[in-house]
């Protein structure tokens, strides 16, 4: 069977293995969503962070998605007038002023204690204090399930940023629901939490204005099935349903080997190199992403393993049940849009002084309880450098402020 060439900028498909020539073109094949090839146009938090005493030690935020109370970080408050606003400095926000912020995980401690989250069926993923590592289940029967933490910002095509992981497979199987026979993937990856954690989200959906993926960045593996070969793939899906991917790894992921994944963006480009006990394991693997109307928003990793319901033609739907271990996952990103220099009282009014990025919206709200925020002022950043919020109509003897930030 001829291999498939490495798909071209302009092409929105993604067949995942080389035999899907023989299907029709325009036809989507269970998850692997083999398409033609013409054109296919289909809060993230800052958690705020300062008082109303004047506070010019800069305090860098990021868009992590914390509950805001005063259990989770110190508070201190300055009462003047008959009038206290607290400040929350959150433990977790250790990320300085530096061009890029890293995140490395080893899993050497309870993850949840590093804002790891579940989504969906959470007894899939379960840390191993032995091996100091994730144990990961993929298994289609169930409901999309993730494990998964927020990046801190929101990603772009005009954001560089890279990301790497290990994989150790147990054992995988494919057709494990005989009426969906064919293969199906494991994933990991980068993703909008809620594009990903939709009730209308099927991963092998395929380009569908209702249930197909948006705002994908992903590193996908598919079983052989038949006489066709395995994939290891990567894939590239945009916020309007476009799909840049590449699948020319037609290799095996052996249950005990050691795999490890790197994944940089740079300019348009995503490349993607796989190792396999140490060594180069294929070739690397090149997406461009370079249409003018193909853009994403991404703010979390997430280990996914994808329900098998939903896949367009039902005639190929494939399942699959895998066991696994993911380690050492870390990601280096863009510094958080939002390091705030200033909040203070001036007068009757409420202001917090920050520096900007261009392109995001933020929303300063209050609360006085933590039951509702409100919201009190927004601006739109169109250059990089300082910007301020305000409160112009204090209403209460106590409140708490929050600055949030989201890319429009």
């Amino acid at each position: 069977m001829k291999r498939l060439s490495p798909v071209a900028a302009d092409v929105r498909h993604e067949p995942g293995r080389d035999a899907l020539l023989r299907v029709l073109a325009d036809q989507q094949v269970g998850p692997t969503r083999f398409m033609d090839r013409r054109t296919r146009s289909l809060h993230w938090p800052i958690r705020l962070l300062t008082s109303a005493a004047t506070a010019t030690r800069a305090v860098p935020l990021c868009g992590r998605q914390f509950s805001l109370s005063p259990s989770e970080g110190e508070r201190a408050g300055v009462r003047g007038n008959d009038f206290a606003i607290f400040i929350l400095f959150l433990a977790l926000l250790g990320i300085g002023s530096s061009n890029a912020a890293v995140v490395t995980e080893d899993f050497s401690t309870l993850p949840a204690s590093r804002s790891w989250r579940t989504f969906g069926d959470g007894s899939l993923f379960a840390w191993n204090p032995t091996n100091q590592a994730l144990d990961v289940t993929w298994d289609s029967s169930h409901t999309n399930s993730l494990f998964y933490r927020p990046l801190g910002t929101v990603l772009t095509k005009g954001d560089d940023f890279s990301l790497g992981f290990d994989l150790r497979l147990r054992d995988i199987a494919i057709g494990v629901n005989p009426e969906k026979p064919y293969t199906f993937q494991i994933a990991l990856g980068l993703c909008k939490l809620s594009s990903i954690t939709n009730g209308n989200f099927f991963r092998g959906a395929g380009v569908n204005r209702t249930f197909g993926p948006r705002n994908l960045v992903e590193f996908n593996y598919f079983p052989a099935f038949g006489e066709f070969a395995p994939t290891i793939a990567q894939v590239v899906v945009t916020t309007n349903g476009q799909w840049f991917y590449n699948h020319d790894n037609l290799l095996e992921m052996l249950p005990g080997d050691l795999f490890n994944v790197t994944m940089q963006f740079r300019e348009t480009r995503l490349t993607t190199v796989v190792k396999r006990n140490g060594q180069n394991y294929g070739n690397a693997q090149i997406i461009e992403v370079q249409s003018a109307d193909s853009d994403y928003r991404i703010d979390t990793f997430a280990i996914a393993s994808y329900s098998d319901g939903g896949q367009s033609p039902p005639q190929f739907s494939g399942s699959i049940l895998a066991h696994g271990s993911v380690d050492n996952v870390s990601w280096t990103v863009p510094d958080p849009p939002l390091i705030v220099q200033r909040g203070a009282r001036v007068g009757n009014f409420f202001r917090v002084d920050f520096d900007a990025r261009s392109n995001w919206v933020y929303r300063l709200e209050v609360t006085t309880r933590f039951q509702q925020w409100y919201l009190v002022a927004e601006g739109f950043a169109s250059t990089n450098g300082p910007m301020f919020l305000q409160d112009t109509q204090l209403a209460s003897d106590r409140a708490f402020y929050r600055v949030l930030g989201d890319r429009p």
